[in-house]
């Protein structure tokens, strides 16, 4: 199934949505009055399973709350507005709130640099962020790696949450 094949993602509830799918292939065979009836039960069945029981269980879809949720976890009182690198999808603003920083890495490193707190990286935007926290003369400690799959983009994404304390330059 779709799921299965480009995301590598095994869930019971996917196979779920495959058996719901089995009586429009049996549908096939019937005739055409009985095949349209058997069609929308399937296509309901299908619709319940992957809506409501499915798709809310793969993680993997839900990036920006996993994200928010890294943030809230290592978040400390006083921490400037996270920056983020890499990632500009609309739902980790409307998450983390306006406040936040979307920039590449070298921006992201320079902002990060000067005021401290938490900075979201994506893998590609690691080194060129690494390598601006180090020369503004801050330093970054990875807290924690967040996987998933940015759904706008179709692509599995690795996003690196740090702490940077600000340089002394």
């Amino acid at each position: 199934f779709f799921f299965q094949a480009e995301d590598g993602i095994r869930d019971r509830d996917v196979t779920g949505v495959q058996t719901c799918a089995l009586p429009i292939l049996l549908a096939l065979t019937l005739p055409k009055e009985e095949a349209g009836r058997q069609a929308c039960l399937s296509a309901f069945l299908i619709y319940a399973v992957a809506g409501f029981g499915t798709v809310p269980r793969l993680p993997a879809l839900w990036l920006s709350q996993r994200m928010a949720e890294a943030v809230a976890c290592h978040a400390e009182p006083g921490d400037p507005p996270v920056v983020t690198a890499g990632y500009a999808e609309p739902s980790i603003v409307f998450l983390l709130g306006t406040a936040t920083g979307l920039d590449d890495g070298p921006k992201a490193g320079a902002a990060a640099v000067k005021s401290g707190g938490l900075a979201l990286i994506e893998a590609g935007e690691q080194a060129k962020f690494l390598a601006s926290v180090q020369d503004g003369g801050g330093r970054a400690e990875a807290l924690e790696d967040i996987d998933g799959l940015n759904y706008s983009r179709g692509r599995a994404t690795r996003m690196t949450l740090y702490r940077v304390t600000p340089g002394s330059r």
